[in-house]
């Protein structure tokens, strides 16, 4: 890393990267689409199992 940035050799390791879960967790996509409801972001209440292809859930 040092040799083609800027960035000191100790710096990398100390950069915690986040975690990323591979399957949709469909009570808290619902939540969040309740909260963006509930601060009018979102008009009518959005039903997300609805919208996510039975595919990827």
């Amino acid at each position: 890393m040092p040799t083609c940035t800027q960035v000191s050799a100790e710096l990398p390791e100390q950069v915690e990267m986040p975690v990323f879960q591979g399957e949709l967790d469909l009570v808290k996509l619902q939540r969040t689409a309740d909260l963006m409801q509930w601060h009018g972001i979102t008009g009518d209440r959005l039903d997300v199992a609805g919208l996510v292809a039975e595919a990827v859930r």
